[in-house]
């Protein structure tokens, strides 16, 4: 975790003289209200990247994320219905499903910080269904060169485990997990990891009425969206996409970036994850 200012500009110390250095934390749409004056004393020019997610679909994705890692056992309404309470008890943010997906405040405190020729907001439907498209768009906006294209993949696709003990023992090492990672080839490792991920993980999907009840919630915040930002195209968050696309796909979670057994050096290329998160 970083928690100095030396510690965040040594992020950065083998960036070399490239024109653009950037990172990225959902917390800093979440705690706008801490962010901004921090990110503007320090970065005053800096340019902002927004990704927005249905309200609807990211809440229940961060439920699945959080029963996936074993910190939830409520159901799903459950966990919304106890929201107000665990916040007013000191939970952490992450089990605030509800309140994370009301973006306007968020959105417009960006806005007239930084200033609308210094914040773009993409939807993270557009960059999930054309990501060379929304990547492109991106480096325009950023001022870059888009000749080199990564190999964009989805990772942590909703699911949850059939056999918790054996999804938590893969995602934490362990010596008996090394053991076994140093008798499998490098280049089998993901592959093995795969074929585990298809046997023990499965979709879960939402209930209509629980998508009904959040739609509703979230409705008003997307209005006052679409009123401040005229020219972005809200048609991948319509009526009709929205009970096709807060649906699972019948994918597993793929979460080997995480993973001891998988070799990290083997990845490269984009990352779309399906975990919570703006």
């Amino acid at each position: 975790m970083v928690t100095t200012l030396e510690a965040y500009r040594a992020l950065f110390a083998q960036s070399g003289s490239v024109s653009v250095r950037g990172e990225a934390s959902p917390s800093y749409l979440d705690c706008y209200r801490e962010a901004i004056p921090r990110i503007h004393a320090l970065i005053p020019q800096a340019k902002m990247i927004i990704l927005l997610r249905h309200p609807t679909a990211r809440a229940f994705s961060e439920y699945v994320h959080l029963v996936r890692d074993g910190r939830e056992s409520l159901t799903f309404r459950e966990s919304l219905e106890a929201e107000d309470r665990r916040m007013a008890a000191g939970w952490r943010r992450i089990w605030a499903h509800k309140a994370r997906g009301r973006y306007y405040e968020a959105v417009k405190a960006y806005l007239t910080e930084f200033g609308r020729e210094n914040v773009g907001v993409w939807f993270y439907e557009t960059l999930r269904d054309d990501p060379a498209k929304t990547y492109r768009q991106i480096c325009q906006f950023l001022g870059v060169h888009d000749e080199f294209v990564p190999a964009f993949h989805s990772v942590n696709v909703g699911s949850i485990p059939r056999w918790n003990r054996l999804h938590q023992w893969l995602n934490h090492a362990s010596p008996g997990l090394k053991w076994l990672r140093q008798q499998i080839p490098p280049r089998w490792r993901t592959r093995v990891r795969q074929a585990i991920d298809r046997m023990n993980l499965s979709p879960i999907s939402m209930s209509s009425a629980d998508r009904a009840y959040l739609d509703a919630y979230y409705s008003d915040d997307i209005a006052r969206l679409q009123h401040l930002l005229p020219s972005l195209d809200f048609s991948p968050w319509n009526a009709q996409e929205v009970a096709a696309r807060t649906a699972p796909r019948v994918e597993r979670t793929r979460v080997y970036n995480s993973s001891p057994l998988h070799d990290r050096s083997a990845s490269s290329g984009g990352t779309i994850s399906d975990d919570g998160g703006p």
